[in-house]
């Protein structure tokens, strides 16, 4: 598997399609229940806040699952990072919390 640096896990064969993310054209967040999910939120926000309504261009719609995606992927591989250096071959919540803090809301 090497070659692909867009990949997360590189050594032997991956079975597992949650183990492996890419940034190709197959994006592992569906683009369905992630719109759903957004508008569900957006309207939740409305009401909290008073507001008659939040308005998304179609394009902001499909922008959101690829950053979320891309952003996921970025903490992953960072915690990655902080796992071998632990020398252990797991991820831990230590090794997610130092990837988000790395990552930071801006992305990598």
């Amino acid at each position: 598997m090497e070659g692909n640096n867009d990949e997360i896990v590189e050594d032997g064969p991956v079975n597992n399609p949650y183990l492996l993310a890419t940034s190709d054209s197959h994006p592992v967040i569906k683009l369905r229940p992630s719109q759903k999910f957004v508008r569900s939120l957006t309207e939740d926000i409305a009401k909290k806040y008073g507001f008659t309504g939040i308005r998304m261009q179609s394009s902001a719609l499909f922008a959101l699952p690829t950053a979320a995606e891309d952003y996921l992927v970025n903490v992953v591989k960072e915690a990655r990072i902080y796992s071998e250096h632990a020398g252990h071959d797991f991820l831990t919540q230590q090794d997610f919390a130092m990837g988000v803090r790395v990552v930071g809301m801006g992305g990598k």
